[in-house]
């Protein structure tokens, strides 16, 4: 059995007691890697088409700023900035510390989630 092997569900237990495993597998716009895989890159995938990767490497910080009517959060990778605009993201913020999330992509404003993370927008600068 490999040490990893329960990891991501270890970490949803600690990333809050009311987020169960099946709940993050049910995100509409978030897929997260498996705990074994040895390389990790976060993918954004825009509703043109267009997909840009990074390697987690290059992550220097990530800022979770709340505002009126959504949440937004800045990745800062070495070269790049990518805004991230959505509700309720603090689960996604947790699961950057930790590297996890795999594929992000762009869910529209119109959709209710019942207070699942999801991503309205993605900027890359």
């Amino acid at each position: 059995m490999s040490p990893n092997s329960d990891f991501k569900t270890n970490l949803v237990s600690c990333l809050d007691s009311d987020v169960t495993e099946e709940e993050t597998n049910a995100w509409p716009s978030i897929e997260l890697h498996h705990p074994d895989e040895r390389v990790r890159n976060v993918c954004f995938c825009l509703n043109s088409g267009r997909k840009a990767f990074f390697n987690y490497a290059y992550l220097a910080r990530v800022d979770l700023i709340p505002h009126n009517d959504h949440q937004m959060m800045t990745l800062h990778f070495s070269s790049y900035q990518v805004e991230l605009k959505g509700y309720p993201l603090n689960a996604l913020f947790d699961l950057f510390m930790d590297h996890l999330p795999k594929n992000i992509h762009i869910i529209s404003p119109r959709y209710e989630f019942n207070n699942q993370p999801h991503v309205t927008d993605i900027v890359v600068k």
